[in-house]
């Protein structure tokens, strides 16, 4: 990269001093600086201003321009190292606006510049990018002599007898869940509900409560009662066919007038 010294000057201003590291951030690999000695010249000429920026320039590698002290700015002398094709593969970094537009003209011929957002590469230009599009046509397409050869002349015959009646069906977009779109139904609180009522803590009225374990119905009470009557009565009548009662019944020893023997 060939590096303008004032493009040195704003860089350090926005504290980017470390131009290699940001350089390499920006272009994602290692790069190498260059200037030349119009550049180091134009520093000097300067004055102390640019003291820091001529301290830096001298670090990075120098490139020999061929040109004297004083014999052409540092703008004539990128043009001249650039030429019309760039046959060296240069990228330009500075902040000259008349150098920048001069270097769109060549198509390949990357810029950078700096703001105080940070360092940026300048957009390739129309005719940077009509070349780049019919390189990359002319390295696709088949030479010729390959065109001309028998086996694509075959494959292009066959191409033609193909016919086929395969339609793609492209998915179209689906509207809304029809079911998500309906109202919701309101619940009618007007009509008292079907089922058993409860009270507010949850429990059955007194009237519906079950009867307790230890009461019986009166049903069954009644014909508990019943039983020991019915047994009474029957008794009365086998007293009856021996000819006593059931209470005043005699032995028979007794009725004949015979003494009872001591048990």
């Amino acid at each position: 990269i060939l590096v303008d010294g004032n493009f040195i000057h704003a860089a350090i201003g926005s504290n980017l001093a470390d131009l290699d590291k940001h350089l390499g951030n920006l272009l994602g690999a290692r790069v190498k600086l260059y200037v030349t000695r119009c550049i180091t010249h134009e520093l000097q000429a300067l004055g102390p201003d640019v003291a820091q920026a001529l301290a830096a320039g001298r670090r990075y590698e120098l490139h020999k321009c061929g040109h004297e002290r004083g014999e052409c700015t540092a703008a004539d002398c990128f043009k001249e190292q650039i030429g019309l094709h760039n046959p060296e593969h240069w990228m330009v970094a500075t902040q000259d606006l008349a150098l920048r537009g001069h270097l769109e003209g060549i198509p390949a011929c990357p810029i950078i510049f700096s703001t105080i957002n940070g360092i940026h590469l300048h957009e390739p230009p129309a005719m940077a990018r009509s070349t780049a599009k019919q390189a990359t046509a002319v390295n696709q397409t088949l030479p010729m002599h390959e065109l001309a050869s028998e086996a694509l002349k075959d494959l292009g015959s066959l191409h033609k007898g193909i016919h086929t009646n395969v339609k793609f069906r492209r998915n179209k977009a689906k509207g809304a869940n029809p079911l998500s779109m309906m109202k919701k139904k309101k619940k009618d609180t007007s009509q008292p509900s079907t089922g058993q009522e409860q009270d507010s803590s949850g429990q059955q009225p007194k009237s519906e409560q079950q009867p307790k374990s230890d009461q019986q119905p009166k049903s069954e009470h009644s014909e508990q009662q019943q039983e020991p009557q019915q047994d009474k009565g029957k008794k009365r009548k086998r007293a009856r066919s021996n000819g006593t009662t059931g209470t005043d019944s005699v032995a028979p020893s007794q009725a004949h007038g015979q003494p009872t023997s001591d048990i």
